[in-house]
């Protein structure tokens, strides 16, 4: 095979996969959207939290409350290699899996 064919080849695979990963994320926002109750910091959840898991992890943990919502978020950016979560986009994210979250915990039980 020769060099251009094997480049050709490499960047072919190489959009395939992107579009791939593309379309799943688009498709684990849509049914986050449709799995987690409306509330404000809802869409900042979706952003940051489901491009490395599922809903069905965070739906997990409902009842934590802002202090241990916090923990978590630290210890993701620490040990797990999140991008930082700041200033109003922390605000919005734990302010919503400690209420919106543990209202839907509270429901279960």
């Amino acid at each position: 095979m020769s060099n251009r064919r094997l480049w050709m080849s490499a960047v072919t695979l190489s959009l395939g996969t992107l579009a791939l990963l593309l379309w799943m994320f688009s498709w684990t926002a849509r049914e986050a959207g449709k799995l987690l109750p409306a509330g404000e910091g809802r869409d900042e959840v979706i952003a940051a939290c489901t491009s490395c898991h599922g809903v069905d992890r965070i739906l997990r943990a409902a009842g934590r409350d802002e202090e241990a919502w916090g923990k978590t978020l630290d210890w993701m950016q620490k040990m797990q290699g999140m991008r930082p979560v700041l200033g109003e986009e922390r605000r919005l994210i734990i302010g919503y899996l400690a209420t919106s979250l543990h209202e839907t915990a509270a429901k279960r039980e």
